[in-house]
């Protein structure tokens, strides 16, 4: 018998996580079916970025409440809510019935998941230029997916056939949320849904499986205010294996296609059936990349094309480095509490020695800096502040480069204070018509949330919508450490390999949290650590423990004083041919700050560090590798290229 499930907190986080998600995540997209049933999404942003169930439990405040996770993230709901979104798995007695597993594992020995399709379900809304193609409904008898209406009772949605390809009629349960025809939901308002194959991410480990989207929502967990972890006896599991197995594999009950990752979707010789090859979705003339991009990526594109943005996260994920990663000279607009109006938006100064914030617009409107004060009208002369003159010195040298301007710790000011940026960020000028910014100028913002600070104010909306993106940073060691292999303007990675190797094999040291209400005497975070590094630099790669104790405390100086005493490969080791594959850590992120210690190979070592980490390191680690050693250096770029092809040719 065919049973789904959901992954349980475990199986998500820590050593004991499926290797599929400590590689790809938990993070997720739900289907248009989803956002239609009321899904609930990144609190942010209303795209389909979901937050999913587990069968589990995290926290236990107030009585035991359920699980859910989004992109790494675990928030605590009562298993009445029905807001979360189920992404279904299959256990491997499930998959084993499926799949012949052995075969796979041989077949792909150096990945840690595939992907296939079994079933089919209701998952994307019908276009507005399809709507020409599909003018009649035919229902097919018998044929029908069920949910659930009022949380508990079923509610049927009859399957219609037209033109060859399958719907079901949905009524979408709320405002504003954006499904993948453009528009944005409207309460009330019907929508033909189309019914396609379901994708699963296998792991080839364990044999688990789990459906790459998150597919309904809707539905309550169980039909109580607390959960006892006994998932077999709720709501939910059951309704699965009455309504969504039996409807789900109705139609498709073997698996129709099978390929290791989605660049490989299109090709047709991975059909391992008869069934038909779906249709592919017309895509506007667009084409779409499924590799996840990468933070730097995120906001290196946001700064190439001219568009304002703003992290968010809590204190010490390092916001601020990141940010100079992208821009080493940024200028920074200072914002902390008591800070002078004049010193944000410049002052007005009249011949009477009088001296005041600028309130008032420029009567000539010309360029506003040209060193020298503004006239202004009642004969007032406006001094612009001391970071406007520096950012347009920098940006009038370089008109080709882009230059930040770097607004921190917005959430934190009050709002008094917060408002002397609304026209710089809203307008890109200090005033209607003062300081305009120059036009190879990005405005940076970045902060923290109430959860993740006592002092944080509410955003307003304004602020918040203005941004082009907003990107959520979390405590994700891999990109700490990804970051922390970049190379600096002196040559030295960001983070010291002593550092990076410690906190990725020590994972509980990454991060604890500090408690303003009782603070402790050490509470170590991304941004500790990365202290930590430029002070061992700064001493000249000498230990001090007093030093360490001061911002650590004693129990990490130990620990960590013990772990550089710990033999490790090093780059000459590989080069020499001496290096002893025993030591290669067997985490992936102790293998990514191991490698991340190589990236100072030169040319002519690149070859046998990039032929080491793939013999004896995850094959996830040499792509990371040669995106930190390559960078933006075109040649380099070139050398990998030519290296893959040769590889490739050689079979």
């Amino acid at each position: 018998m065919l049973e789904a499930t959901l992954l349980t907190v475990d199986q998500i986080e820590g050593d004991n996580a499926l290797d599929m998600i400590k590689v790809r995540g938990i993070g997720t997209i739900c289907t248009d079916l989803a956002m239609l049933q009321g899904a609930t999404l990144d609190k942010f942003i209303k795209i389909p970025i979901c937050h999913t169930f587990t069968a589990s439990y995290r926290y236990n405040p107030r009585g035991r409440v359920l699980c859910s996770v989004h992109d790494g993230v675990f928030n605590t709901v009562n298993p009445r809510d029905c807001g979360p979104v189920v992404r279904p798995a299959l256990p491997p007695e499930t998959t084993a019935c499926l799949l012949n597993l052995d075969s796979l594992r041989t077949q792909y020995p150096d990945r840690k998941y595939i992907f296939f399709e079994y079933g089919t379900f209701p998952q994307r809304v019908m276009r507005d230029d399809e709507k020409a193609q599909f003018i009649q409904f035919t229902p097919i008898d018998g044929r029908c997916f069920t949910f659930a209406k009022q949380q508990f009772s079923p509610d049927r949605h009859q399957v219609y056939q037209s033109n060859g390809r399958k719907f079901i009629s949905v009524v979408a349960q709320k405002n504003d949320s954006l499904v993948s025809n453009g528009h944005w939901t409207k309460k009330g308002d019907g929508y033909w849904v189309e019914i396609l194959p379901i994708v699963w991410m296998l792991d080839l480990k364990t044999g688990w499986a789990l459906s790459e989207a998150g597919l309904f929502s809707g539905i309550a967990f169980d039909d109580a205010k607390t959960y006892n972890g006994q998932f077999k006896k709720t709501f939910l599991y059951n309704f699965m294996q009455k309504y969504f197995v039996p409807e789900m594999s109705r139609e498709n009950n073997v698996v129709s296609r099978i390929y290791p990752s989605f660049e490989n979707a299109n090709d047709n010789d991975q059909q391992t059936s008869e069934t038909p090859k779906p249709s592919k979705i017309p895509a506007y003339g667009v084409t779409i990349e499924r590799a996840p991009m990468s933070v730097r990526e995120q906001m290196a594109f946001y700064v190439n094309n001219g568009q304002s943005f703003m992290l968010h996260g809590p204190s010490g994920v390092g916001k601020t480095d990141r940010v100079m990663a992208i821009d080493p000279d940024l200028t920074a607009v200072p914002l902390w509490n008591g800070v002078l109006p004049e010193d944000i938006v410049g002052k007005v100064i009249y011949p009477t020695g009088a001296s005041l914030p600028l309130t008032t617009g420029r009567a000539d409107g010309g360029n506003p800096f040209d060193g020298a004060p503004t006239v202004l009208t009642g004969g007032g002369q406006w001094v612009a502040p001391d970071w406007y003159n520096v950012l347009c010195r920098k940006c009038a040298a370089t008109p080709d480069q882009k230059h930040i301007l770097f607004i921190d710790e917005v959430t934190n000011a009050r709002p008094t204070t917060q408002s002397l940026i609304f026209h710089i960020v809203l307008k890109g000028s200090i005033g209607p018509s003062h300081g305009p910014l120059p036009s190879n100028a990005v405005v940076v913002l970045a902060g923290n949330e109430q959860a993740d600070s006592g002092a944080a104010y509410n955003m307003p909306a304004p602020l918040f919508r203005r941004m082009a993106g907003h990107i959520h940073l979390k405590l994700n060691m891999a990109d700490w450490l990804e970051w922390g292999a970049e190379r600096r303007r002196d040559g030295r990675p960001n983070l010291h390999p002593l550092v990076a190797g410690f906190v990725a094999n020590n994972s509980n040291v990454f991060y604890s949290a500090y408690d303003e209400e009782k603070p402790q005497k050490w509470a170590v975070d991304p941004r500790g650590w990365a202290q930590v590094s430029d002070m061992i630099y700064a001493n000249n790669n000498v230990l001090r423990s007093e030093l360490l104790e001061n911002k650590i405390g004693p129990e990490n100086t130990a620990a960590l004083i013990a772990f550089a005493h710990a033999p490790m490969i090093t780059l000459d080791d590989i080069v020499s041919g001496t290096a002893n594959p025993s030591m290669v850590p067997r985490t992936f992120e102790g293998q990514l700050a191991m490698a991340g210690g190589w990236t100072r190979a030169t040319d002519d070592q690149v070859v046998k560090v990039r032929n080491f980490i793939e013999k004896y390191m995850l094959p996830e680690i040499r792509a990371v590798f040669d995106s930190m050693w390559a960078g933006n250096d075109i040649n380099r770029l070139n050398q990998l290229r030519a290296a893959a092809t040769a590889q490739f040719m050689r079979g």
